[in-house]
């Protein structure tokens, strides 16, 4: 049987400290297929919306998996959680209610009933029957209109909150999306995503963004586990281009700065990896939880959000912020 397999009660057969002792077999059997666990109800109690068409990538999270890294699962959870917070906020939602996050392209989505939602982030466009849509504001969806997210001039991810918060499961205390632990899945066609609690606050309430898009990003660094100065300064010297992102971590163009291998160890949210060639891993939230190369710094978590909706080819500046 498979070590791990999310549909069980118990999903990890051992656990660290556990003791194993393996016995010789005279055939084994062949591993069954396994299958993403489904988070999202069949048959939603209130049902909000249909899903007629995915987007790139749309994601239930909510405030992350915490505590579960011994077992080898990410934190997960939104990737600029400011954003995720400003949406859930318009509309008196709890931190810990799911939402949508979206990215670069949204779904397409049909309204099965009246509801209140609010769109935050800066990575798509909030479109309500083909007419724009005014984002960071709570807004009154009306049964029967569609709602589009197609993508936007800059940034990567934006967040769509309904009023109560979408229904789903929870797995080891968490709504959150983790697709390499089969842990839920992205929005397919002929989803109907549900509401958890109907509220019906008022329309209307809005927020203004006070953090404005540059041509080079600037990132504070903070002491990591194999902090050394030079390293460090050398990762500061130059800008550095982001040569690929996605929700494990960003890939930066090579730097001064060169790791080596390290006795495999826990990998800090925001840590800045460095292989011997000299190109820079940022860690993200769906990071593999144990690595073994160097980790001389750790972006500080103030500037997470912003990384989050940097687009691959955005310049960035590594500040170092404080000097032990």
């Amino acid at each position: 049987m498979p070590i791990y397999d999310p549909h069980r009660e118990q999903p990890y057969l051992i656990e660290p400290g556990d003791r194993v002792r393996f016995v010789s077999v005279r055939s084994g059997a062949e591993l069954p297929l396994l299958h993403p666990l489904d988070l999202l109800p069949e048959q939603p109690r209130y049902p909000a919306f249909r899903v007629l068409k995915p987007g790139l990538l749309d994601l239930i999270v909510d405030q992350g998996r915490y505590m579960v890294g011994r077992l080898g699962f990410a934190r997960s959870g939104p990737l600029d959680a400011v954003s995720a917070r400003i949406a859930s906020g318009l509309l008196a939602n709890r931190p810990s209610d799911p939402l949508l996050e979206i990215n670069v392209l949204g779904p397409t989505l049909e309204a099965l009933s009246d509801v209140v939602v609010a769109v935050a982030g800066a990575g798509v466009s909030f479109m309500v029957d083909s007419s724009p849509a005014k984002p960071y504001a709570s807004t009154l969806i009306r049964r029967g209109q569609l709602l589009t997210f197609p993508p936007s001039a800059s940034g990567t991810r934006s967040y769509l909150a309904v009023a109560g918060g979408f229904e789903s499961a929870r797995f080891l205390g968490s709504a959150s999306v983790d697709i390499r632990g089969l842990v839920g899945r992205p929005l397919q066609a002929g989803n109907v995503l549900g509401v958890q609690e109907p509220r019906t606050p008022r329309s209307g309430f809005s927020f203004t963004p006070y953090s404005r898009a540059t041509k080079t990003l600037r990132l504070r660094l903070l002491p990591g586990p194999q902090y050394d100065r030079d390293t460090v300064a050398a990762l500061a010297s130059l800008p550095l281009r982001i040569e690929h992102s996605d929700r494990m971590g960003v890939r930066l163009s090579t730097s001064q700065a060169v790791g080596s291998g390290v006795i495999s160890e826990g990998n800090p949210l925001g840590a800045v990896q460095l292989t011997a060639d000299g190109q820079p891993l940022i860690l993200l939230n769906d990071r593999g939880t144990m690595g073994g190369y160097t980790k001389p710094a750790i972006v500080d978590p103030r500037d997470l959000p912003r990384l989050a909706q940097a687009r691959d080819g955005t310049w960035v500046t590594f500040v170092v912020a404080v000097d032990r």
